[in-house]
């Protein structure tokens, strides 16, 4: 039983995947690179269909490299969601009909999976962590497990709420930052703190206590600090964490 629990798990991993790396897809212009002979002269254009017409668009010396990069992402991406849209295929109906004959049974056991991106020296409030991302970590919401989902697809490790020791005036203050990642190519430790309660008005006069904190200590935003939020209504812009994931990380 807890090895169909632990299948259940990887689907919903697979799922908020899928749909991250869908969302990330359906952000970068589809099409191709041409060239067309002007007097003698090649001017490169993206060309892409559309009803049925092609359509083509000049792109400027200067976006060419970068219109070059979103195309190999995407197809990239095309090719990630393609293999885990089969393999969602192959697992979804089978569970979808144990499920069916499980469904008057009681007592199904919660798996409870190691988290490889967790802090196994110290466990910080974990009875808070009631969502799992797409690489099985326990996270604290859904806004954390997209983030999660966005580092992990890119291949970019990181460690959730490690702790980290602050120098205050009265000693040594242990926090939690909600990611961390330690970046090989700049040798710099960089520290991702969302904030999902931006409407209570405690909980960011906590945060604005941290943020000095970090200040003090040498850590600020738009160095190695990354600074994000959910919006009013609890959402969370997909596309702006992705520009962070590539400004930060030099994708």
């Amino acid at each position: 039983m807890e090895e169909l629990s632990q299948l259940f798990s990887i689907v919903d991993m697979l799922s908020t995947t899928l749909s991250c790396l869908q969302n990330e897809m359906n952000s970068i212009p589809a099409g191709y690179i041409s060239t067309k002979m002007i007097k003698g002269r090649p001017y490169p254009y993206l060309q892409w269909r559309s009803k049925g017409k092609v359509i083509s668009k000049y792109i400027k010396r200067d976006n060419l490299d970068l219109i070059k990069s979103d195309i190999t992402r995407r197809k990239i991406l095309k090719e990630q969601c393609g293999a885990i849209s089969f393999i969602l295929s192959q697992l979804k109906g089978p569970l979808s009909k144990i499920s069916e004959f499980l469904a008057g049974y009681e007592g199904l056991p919660v798996p409870d999976p190691a988290s490889p991106g967790s802090s196994p020296d110290c466990p910080f409030r974990e009875e808070g962590k009631k969502h799992i991302s797409a690489d099985g970590v326990r996270v604290r919401s859904k806004s954390e497990t997209v983030i999660a989902a966005l580092l992990f697809s890119k291949g970019i490790k990181y460690r959730y709420e490690e702790p980290l020791k602050l120098k205050t005036p009265d000693g040594i203050l242990k926090v939690h930052p909600d990611f961390t990642v330690y970046d090989k190519r700049k040798n710099q430790t960089i520290y991702w703190e969302h904030l999902g309660m931006i409407n209570d008005d405690h909980y960011m006069d906590q945060w604005e206590k941290k943020r000095r904190l970090y200040r003090n200590n040498g850590i600020k935003e738009g160095k190695n600090l990354i600074i994000t939020y959910d919006d009013e209504a609890g959402g969370l812009d997909t596309h702006l964490i992705n520009n962070i994931i590539s400004r930060y990380f030099c994708l």
